[in-house]
């Protein structure tokens, strides 16, 4: 009994250790996958086909959620289609996707501040610099932010965290 036990163990080990492999290979192809149809969006968004390359942005986070960056395209043509909440649908997830894709927190910003959602601008942009503490770009935006909003303290306070955190870096920098 022992022995028939320890023959099953070693056929299912053995099964995952060959399976692991094959489900790693078929989702790099799907990713190769993807990123083909990404770039076959693109490629009919300057051409102007706009359906298709919506299509296939849609097709490409389909095949990879993921992957962000077909959302985030898919929300920039969106946009210029004026269809704003579209867009910011499309930018909302990228960003659940992964939250350190800049491109994406600085277009929902701009969304939101042309719609007057401040709430959402300073949200996204404090998650922005929060994911990418090395990134001057997301504090500039932020600090943007908050002096629209007349939020003159917080701006001060973020510029001065702008300063600390660059000032640091170009000490350690500096040393080596």
């Amino acid at each position: 009994m022992h022995s028939r036990a320890l023959r099953q163990l070693a056929v299912v080990t053995l099964t995952c250790l060959v399976s692991v492999p094959q489900a790693t290979t078929f989702s790099a192809t799907l990713r190769e996958e993807a990123v083909a149809y990404r770039v076959a969006g693109y490629e009919r968004q300057q051409l102007g086909d706009l359906e298709g390359a919506l299509a296939a942005y849609q097709k490409a986070t389909a095949l990879d959620p993921t992957y962000a960056t077909p959302n985030n395209d898919a929300g920039i043509l969106l946009e210029g289609l004026g269809r704003w909440e579209d867009a910011q649908r499309a930018y909302e997830r990228a960003l659940a996707i992964d939250p350190k894709h800049l491109e994406a927190s600085f277009k929902l910003m701009d969304i939101a501040i042309v719609h007057q959602k401040t709430d959402l601008a300073i949200k996204v942009m404090e998650d922005a610099v929060e994911h990418n503490t090395d990134e001057p770009l997301a504090y500039y935006n932020l600090i943007n932010v908050y002096d629209k909003c007349k939020m003159f303290e917080q701006a001060e306070q973020a510029r001065q965290k702008l300063k600390d955190r660059f000032a640091k870096r170009a000490k350690e920098t500096g040393k080596s």
